[in-house]
């Protein structure tokens, strides 16, 4: 989407955390932390699990493990001069692993629900119901769909239909954003992961002396205007591709989970909980790209 440089991650991994509704929790073994007792432990596995069914996240990462291997894909020709370039689709694979992605996550879902018990109970009331489930089955559809370039420009032509035409249901998608803070937190993660990307190559490449930090954390936040265009490009149009099947009524129901106390509570702890995922991948990221341009240098 944007032309790769030594300081910019390509625009197009914002897409990992575009839909905050269907992000969710897994359990992963079980972790005793200090001064928690096992029944104690045990019972924030079982949330764990809860938010597990709830949310389906297993597919959420391998929907994502998907959207790595694709948007990422290019820097093999921005890197290398090949898109297919076989020793950078190998440290595709290993980058977007589910199992290292999941743990992270799980980790800090953990310490989280563990400061909010009573949050797996309270969101279940609507996501555990059949328009909750029903919801969470479109938004994944939706993200496996605009894989798809021509899906996704589809899906733009959608949108720009709907702010033509439909006011109220253009006023329930402004205010699902909001609500979700979708826009905000994604740029937040995408600046973050640029310079987590930046780092992790100058670091791997030894190209430490090309850029100074302070040069490096301007660069970055040079293009937040085009980060934030980006996030918007994306995020509406997939919205609106997602809920295409809902009425107003229902779209309605689920705006009004998410400005609620609970709903709010788990938006919080979502974007908490992934903040180290994507900045994970993004350091994986750079320093394959560059221990790879070190050695192509060498």
């Amino acid at each position: 989407m944007f032309a790769w440089s030594e300081t910019a991650r390509p625009m197009s991994w914002l897409r990992v955390v575009a839909l905050a509704g269907i992000l969710g929790g897994m359990t992963i073994g079980v972790t005793f932390f200090a001064g928690t007792s096992p029944a104690h432990a045990q019972g924030i596995e079982s949330d764990l699990q809860a938010f597990d069914d709830l949310t389906r996240l297993p597919e959420i990462f391998d929907v994502m493990r998907l959207e790595g291997l694709e948007n990422d894909r290019s820097l093999g020709e921005e890197l290398f001069g090949n898109p297919e370039d076989p020793t950078w689709l190998r440290a595709l694979d290993k980058v977007y692993s589910t199992d290292r992605m999941t743990k992270i996550y799980a980790d800090e879902m953990r310490v989280l629900l563990a400061a909010d018990p009573l949050l797996v109970a309270d969101v279940s009331v609507f996501l555990g119901s059949e328009l909750g489930k029903s919801i969470t089955g479109l938004e994944l559809e939706a993200r496996r769909t605009a894989l798809d370039p021509m899906a996704m420009g589809a899906a733009r032509e959608v949108y720009a239909e709907i702010l033509r035409q439909d006011k109220d249901r253009t006023a329930l998608i402004e205010r699902l954003v909001d609500a979700a803070d979708l826009v905000d937190s994604n740029v937040s993660t995408a600046l973050n992961a640029n310079v987590a990307f930046a780092r992790a190559m100058a670091a791997a490449g030894n190209f430490g002396g090309a850029r100074d930090e302070e040069a490096l954390l301007a660069d970055v936040w040079a293009r937040e205007p085009d980060i934030r265009a980006a996030v918007v490009d994306y995020i509406y149009p997939l919205m609106a591709l997602a809920y295409s099947p809902l009425s107003n009524d229902e779209l309605t129901a689920y705006v009004n989970f998410f400005e609620s106390d609970a709903g709010q509570r788990y938006n919080t702890v979502l974007i908490r909980a992934f903040e180290p995922v994507m900045i994970d991948l993004s350091q994986q990221l750079g320093a394959e790209a560059g221990r790879l341009m070190s050695g192509q240098v060498l």
